[in-house]
């Protein structure tokens, strides 16, 4: 009998995954910094944005968080339920004074 993995869980490959049908918060922390190393607090208009993406690069969920650089990925039931056995991308930006990418293209395996 196979046991189940934690989830979600990233795996050795830098993926993440979790099982179709689970509900569950995953928390992004990001540490920013400018050119010099200077950590950068997010003002209250500055925003996170994460994105997951199918194959056919069509946007399945987004998340937003103003002024943070702690972001809840929360994998609700009707998230989940979009989001069917099959392998997708994870983007972040943060959208201040520039548009930075956080996030490019990480993979997520929905098993």
């Amino acid at each position: 009998m196979k046991v189940a993995e934690q989830l979600p869980r990233i795996c050795k490959d830098g993926s993440i995954r979790w099982y179709h049908g689970d509900t569950f918060i995953l928390t992004l922390s990001f540490h920013l910094k400018d050119s010099c190393e200077i950590e950068i607090i997010p003002t209250v208009t500055d925003k996170i944005e994460v994105f997951v993406k199918d194959y056919k690069n069509e946007v399945m969920a987004t998340f937003s968080v103003l002024g943070s650089t702690d972001i809840d990925i929360n994998i609700t039931e009707d998230v989940s339920n979009r989001l069917i056995e099959g392998v997708y991308t994870l983007n972040a930006r943060f959208n201040g004074t520039f548009i930075t990418t956080l996030i490019n293209n990480n993979k997520v395996v929905v098993e």
